[in-house]
Order: C-alpha cells, then structure tokens, then sequence
C-alpha cells in the first residue's frame, strides 16, 4: 500500500479518470460525460482540492497532469475495467502516487480491484470520498473511514458499510472535465459527434431484484433528489446543450413524484 501524504499548507490536487471501454460500441458518436466522475469530481472541489476531471471520450488523461497530482480517483464499469487496471498500475509503479477506485465495477470486484489500486470505495461514493481524501492527505487512519476497502499486510481489510447518503443535491460541474465545451453546430458536422448531458432525480430502485446489480450498488435503496435542485441541475446544463438524458435506476419509482417533477 502506498504510503499516505502528509498534510501541508499547498492546495491539494486530485485527478479523476474515467476510461472509455476497449472496444467501440454504437455511443460512440455522443459526448456524453457519465454522471458518476464529474459529481465525484464537483464534491471535492467544493470541498476546496484542486481538482481536474478526464473523460478519456472527451479527453485522455494526460501524464504531466497525473504526475502533479497528490490523489488519483478513478472510476469504472467492467467494459473498461482492463484498461484502468493497466493506468492504475502505472501510476501507482512509476508515480509513486495513491490510486482510489470506485465505481459498479468496484463495488463488486474490490478484491480484483486492489491487486492494481491502493482503496476501493464501495457503493456511492457521495460521503466517504472526502472523510477517504481527508484522511489521507492528513496522514490519518483509514480504518475509521466507513465504506472502503484496502489491503493492510498484505490481508483485506473491509471497513464498516456506509449508510446510503439520503441527499443528494450536488450538481455536476461540467467545466472541471477537461477538454468539454458547448457544442456548435459545426462541431456537431465536423466531428459527427454530438452532446447528451446526464441528469438524476433519483437513485436506486423500490424493487430489490437480486440479480440486478442496482439492489447491491444503491443498499436496497429508492431515493428521490429535491426537485428544487433537479430544475436548477437542468437550467445549469442548457448552457452546454438542450439535449440531457435521465439516468435513474427507475425514473418511476415514485409515481407522485415523477408527476411532480415533470409538471
């Protein structure tokens, strides 16, 4: 495990990479930054790190970039799990740097995970990414951050469950991401490429399927975000595009709410 750094007076910098998957699939021609790295990314910029954010389909992550970082946060699904593992362990070799890795890949595979990264956040990372960096970064004990998992002598070390963050209200800060901008329409006919932006207003699912992977990610969970922040989530991305995409785990669960929102 790679040791912790020690706190001092200079901002800290943390990257967060998210890597396409090996092969090309039918989105390819859509800009579309998922949901889960750039909110990662926002929390802790709110939090006061100095923070960049690389969508490798918009972007890939840059070295130098990556060199000058006190943290790396990297998220994944399984079409891309390969391809992180490999950067993961580069970092970790030649940089000398703490590798984080979240995500639904990480939240099932965490034992996998930690042959390439040095801590897994399980499940949603809302809360436990902060209380994970701060204590990192403070030199403190990571054994009393809730929610993670890392190897300690060489045994796995799995710390208590987190409870599933009731609120939600962070939106995305789309201009941490690297290399993303409002798209014209000529960059739409130039590239063949266009824009879709992700919005949530809910997170899990009332039906707890147990072969779905949404029971395990969300704890059983079906919670709904302030519509208040869902409206201002929205008028915030117009500046970017029109076009947004829900990615809900069940848009419906709530009926009431549904209705609600979409008056």
């Amino acid at each position: 495990m790679v040791n912790s750094i020690n706190q001092n007076p200079v901002k800290k910098r943390i990257t967060c990479i998210q890597l396409k998957g090996a092969f090309p699939y039918f989105c390819e021609r859509v800009v579309m930054p998922d949901y889960g790295m750039p909110l990662i990314g926002t929390i802790l910029s709110e939090a006061g790190y100095d923070v960049t954010v690389y969508m490798e389909h918009i972007q890939p992550p840059e070295w130098d970039c990556i060199a000058r970082s006190h943290l790396v946060c990297m998220s994944t699904l399984s079409a891309a799990a390969d391809k992180t593992y490999k950067l993961a362990k580069k970092i970790r070799s030649e940089l000398k740097i703490p590798v984080i890795l979240g995500g639904t890949h990480a939240t099932y595979f965490p034992e996998s995970c930690l042959e390439y990264c040095d801590y897994v956040v399980v499940k949603e990372g809302d809360e436990t990414i902060i209380e994970l960096c701060d204590t990192l970064l403070q030199g403190g004990d990571v054994s009393a951050v809730t929610g993670i998992v890392y190897k300690k002598n060489g045994r796995v070390v799995y710390t208590p469950q987190r409870p599933a963050p009731e609120r939600f209200p962070t939106i995305p800060d789309f201009s941490l991401i690297k290399g993303y901008k409002k798209f014209s329409v000529l960059d739409i006919i130039l590239t063949r490429r266009f824009p879709l932006l992700t919005v949530q207003s809910s997170r899990g699912c009332p039906f707890n399927c147990k072969y779905c992977i949404v029971d395990k990610m969300f704890s059983g969970t079906y919670r709904m975000r302030d519509i208040e922040s869902v409206i201002k989530d929205l008028k915030n991305k117009k500046k970017y595009s029109r076009k947004m995409m829900f990615v809900d785990n069940n848009f419906a669960g709530n009926r009431a709410y549904t209705k609600q929102l979409l008056r």
